[in-house]
């Protein structure tokens, strides 16, 4: 074509064009809205776990971070820390009252989590012998579960799986016996992390989530004749 002949007409969107168009915008919402409705029971379902007495929302844990909870030095609380990383400038840090759930929050610049040796031994039966927490891969389990197994006899006393935990094992601390009735308390993280760069559950990147600290008390489990009571 020479620069002298005139430019070609545009074809005109026609309307079986913009049907199309419109019908592929109304299939892709649709689509997020159904994975939006899977992702509300499959990832903002509270946990309940066997003997739980409290249960307290915190935000989703982050990339390089995870949640450290330990008893207070005195008193029935017991702190929820979030490290800082190179992400956060300030660790996050929440105090939480037992068996009230009381929760107060502030930020403390610099500094680590709490300690592991913070962490009292954990004698969830209240036979008076410490047991033992095993949790994910680095007990030979699967990501996400969490077993108690008696320090008398070997017996699984109590077992918690989050299938939505699928990276990290430091999801279970042990209180000690905060409330003094004989029975020990187990902390269990549920952290809902955002992972956006684990394609295989990119879900977790596209809706908020929400993460929760859970406190299970051995007198609800074994406070009936000394047996479990679930």
């Amino acid at each position: 074509m020479s620069e002298l002949d005139p430019p070609r007409p545009r074809a005109p969107v026609t309307p079986w064009k913009l049907a199309l168009l419109v019908v592929s915008c109304v299939a892709v919402l649709a689509a997020l809205v159904v994975a939006q409705l899977t992702f509300v029971d499959r990832h903002r379902l509270e946990p309940r776990p066997d003997g739980v007495v409290l249960i307290v929302e915190v935000p989703e844990s982050r990339p390089l971070s995870a949640y450290h909870v330990a008893p207070a030095p005195s008193g029935t609380s017991f702190v929820a820390t979030l490290p800082s990383n190179d992400l956060t400038r300030a660790n996050e840090v929440f105090t939480i009252d037992y068996p009230s759930g009381n929760v107060r929050r502030g930020s403390a610049p610099g500094g680590s989590a709490p300690p592991r040796d913070a962490n009292r031994p954990l004698d969830l039966d209240g036979d008076g012998v410490a047991d033992v927490i095993l949790a994910g891969a680095s007990s030979g389990l699967e990501y996400g579960l969490v077993r108690v197994i008696s320090g008398a006899d070997g017996s699984v006393l109590f077992e918690d799986r989050d299938l939505l935990e699928y990276e990290r094992d430091d999801r279970a601390f042990s209180l000690g016996d905060l409330d003094g009735d004989g029975f020990g308390e187990l902390a269990l993280v549920y952290p809902r992390l955002a992972r956006v760069y684990d394609a295989e559950h990119v879900l977790d990147a596209l809706f908020e989530t929400h993460g929760w600290i859970a406190v299970v008390s051995g007198s609800r489990l074994f406070g009936n004749a000394g047996g479990p009571n679930r």
